[in-house]
């Protein structure tokens, strides 16, 4: 493999400039779970990990999930959660778009959305989004999602469609993270 560059920013940034990759962790999530319940329920599992190196870089988090709602619904949603340490989750408000905006302030901002229209269980949806975090910590920080079914309170699948047979169709996949550690800027 060759690297062809001009130059090559150094992993601490520049004096005024910042913005160097520090280091890349990839976080992959192949389990095919289903989650069910009210409120914001957490990933089983998913538990992606980086420890900052100065306190005042940044992380860059890219997410992708494959998933679906239940088949009734129209919306499925995730939080951005994260933990300092042994900690316990707070939810990344800042992650989400606003909400409360329409249909009688109904609407909540969210991380991530998917959903295809009433009946269709044999579709899933792939969404990803990228944030930009500042934890202030050389502490190890792990990120997770927790998702809901923002319309009916049902099951959230992830890495499969709602429908479930031994049929060509009903194919698995993988989701996951990258976490990038970012010099200050």
């Amino acid at each position: 493999m060759a690297l062809y560059t001009s130059g090559v920013f150094p992993a601490g940034g520049e004096v005024g400039n910042g913005g160097g990759i520090i280091q890349t962790v990839y976080y992959y999530y192949s389990d095919v779970v289903s989650i069910s319940g009210n409120g914001w329920n957490k990933i089983t599992n998913w538990d992606a990990a980086i420890t900052p190196t100065d306190s005042t870089n940044k992380i860059l988090i890219h997410t992708w999930l494959d998933w679906s709602g239940h088949d009734d619904s129209y919306t499925i949603a995730a939080r951005l959660y994260n933990k300092t340490g042994s900690g316990s989750y707070s939810h990344v408000s800042a992650a989400d778009g606003a909400g409360g905006g329409n249909y009688g302030n109904q609407t909540v901002g969210v991380f991530l959305s998917g959903g295809i229209q009433k009946y269709d269980n044999y579709a899933r949806s792939q969404s990803s989004v990228c944030y930009i975090d500042e934890p202030n910590t050389t502490s190890t920080m792990t990120y997770t999602l927790y998702v809901k079914d923002t319309r009916d309170s049902n099951d959230v699948r992830i890495n499969r469609a709602h429908y479930y047979q031994n049929h060509p169709m009903m194919h698995y996949t993988r989701s996951g993270m990258i976490l990038q550690e970012l010099s200050s800027w």
